[in-house]
């Protein structure tokens, strides 16, 4: 079996990712068919072989593992669970995430959260955050920053002033308006652990 994608192929896989991230569930095959313009049954077919493959689960899921025996669909990155590791480059241990998720000239990295800023969106202390660094950041974009001495996760927009606002996503929490920011990276994934 081959592990090489066609073009078409990757641009399935790009559109699942890029629609998961933005709707929180992948797209149903209708949805798929039309949002990159083919028939149902191509969609159909295209999934069918991406999943022989092994990068979809099935029920249309990108696949995410820190299964070692992925490794050549996968690619292991370094997963830090605190601020120091990361700015020193310590990784703690590391995990694996599906190489259909990752996009030329960035590089990746995973963080354990330990912030309550998200968990109105799901996103919870304990999860382990999936980072792009180096990708194009827009306004709603969840990203990674260093505030009060820890890491957060938050959407940015930025403001016509020239200022940026970082909103939380728990009714607890107010948003932060700063002039400057250090962005680290851009949030792709979460994986949930039970612990």
């Amino acid at each position: 079996m081959k592990d090489k994608l066609t073009q078409r192929q990757n641009e399935i896989l790009e559109y699942i990712r890029t629609f998961s991230i933005e709707n929180g569930r992948t797209p149903t095959l209708s949805e798929l068919a039309e949002g990159l313009s083919i028939s149902r049954g191509s969609a159909y077919d295209h999934i069918s072989l991406i999943r022989k493959k092994g990068l979809l689960d099935p029920k249309g899921r990108l696949r995410i593992s820190d299964n070692a025996s992925y490794g050549r669909l996968n690619e292991k990155i370094s997963l830090y669970s605190s601020r120091e590791e990361l700015r020193e480059k310590k990784e703690t241990s590391s995990v694996f995430i599906s190489r259909a998720l990752m996009k030329k000239n960035c590089t990746y990295f995973a963080v354990e959260v330990h912030t309550e800023d998200m968990t109105d969106g799901g996103i919870l202390p304990s999860d382990i955050a999936f980072i792009e660094y180096g990708g194009k950041i827009e306004n709603g974009d969840i990203i990674l920053f260093e505030s009060d001495d820890r890491l957060s996760l938050r959407h940015i927009y930025f403001r016509k002033d020239g200022l940026i606002e970082l909103i939380p996503e728990n009714y607890m929490m107010g948003k932060k308006t700063t002039g400057a920011l250090e962005i680290l990276g851009k949030l792709i994934l979460i994986q949930r652990r039970y612990v």
